[in-house]
């Protein structure tokens, strides 16, 4: 994103991007950097056309990949004559088709890859380019300011150094904050509470309905009423033993008995009106 939106800067005066430099519009530099009269702070790498005006690589395929990493310059169609330089730049014959790659250090040797010998196919010529360079700046050593983590903390500290600037301004700032936020967050969590049993609440009564109403086909055959239940169910069992006891009355065969004897099959009839009555005597008797 960096590359791409022009952002890198400069370095000895060449953009950094992911393209090719035109050697002619940099000569001065190249020559200074081939002279060992100027430290380039990239690699730099010649592409020079072969005999026959072409390039012996996709120059633009090799910019990309050392986007950033070093400079890349290549000639244009109508070739460049070099003067000044050492035998092998000067001679249009010498360097046709080669790749100079040119470090940074002094004490690095530049190397000059060809196509011949093993390497044979302009693929792998631009593999041994890039290598050579990633190599080269993967072994350096490299200031804090040059990482992203180095940047991130001058960053740091140059915004540490405007908080404490004026640190009394700050801690009074801040203690108010504090205190406000303190009060918030006391109201916050009490808010929480009230509204953590509201849910379990709700989520018990709901449960408690749909267990009472799970079957929708059928409709109740009595409403409530405004008496309170005193336990749950209560009122359901009291019916359901009143309709017990009236069933043993009921002359068999008759449609009242069967239509009690439907409901009390109907709804489950857990006794609770004799188990209340158990607890309590039980209960008596401790006493």
């Amino acid at each position: 994103m960096i590359l791409f939106g022009e952002f890198s800067g400069l370095a000895n005066g060449l953009q950094v991007w992911n393209k090719e430099h035109n050697i002619t519009e940099c000569l001065a530099f190249f020559k200074g950097v081939v002279e060992k009269e100027i430290v380039s702070k990239l690699p730099v790498v010649y592409v020079s056309r072969t005999n026959l005006g072409e390039n012996p690589l996709d120059v633009n395929k090799l910019a990309f990949r050392l986007q950033g990493v070093a400079h890349v310059l290549c000639e244009p169609e109508e070739g460049v004559l070099l003067e000044g330089f050492s035998d092998v730049l000067d001679s249009n014959d010498a360097r046709a088709g080669k790749i100079f790659v040119y470090y940074p250090s002094h004490n690095k040797k530049s190397r000059i890859l060809n196509l011949t010998g093993s390497c044979q196919d302009a693929d792998y010529l631009e593999d041994r380019a890039v290598n050579g360079v990633y190599n080269y700046m993967n072994s350096r050593m490299r200031k804090a300011i040059d990482t992203w983590d180095g940047v991130l903390t001058e960053k740091i500290h140059i915004e540490n150094k405007k908080l404490l600037s004026n640190q009394n301004a700050i801690e009074e700032e801040n203690n108010n904050i504090y205190d406000v936020f303190g009060e918030q967050l006391e109201k916050m969590e009490e808010s929480n509470v009230k509204l953590s049993n509201e849910v379990q609440r709700l989520t018990a009564e709901l449960q408690g309905l749909r267990m009472r109403y799970s079957d929708k086909e059928k409709s109740p055959v009595l409403y409530l009423g405004d008496e309170r239940e005193f336990y749950t169910d209560e009122i359901k069992e009291i019916i359901l033993d009143i309709m017990s006891e009236y069933k043993k009355n009921c002359r068999e065969d008759s449609r009242r008995r069967h239509i009690i004897s439907d409901l009390l099959e109907s709804n489950e009839f857990k006794g609770l009106p004799d188990k209340r009555k158990e607890q309590l005597k039980n209960c008596v008797k401790g006493l």
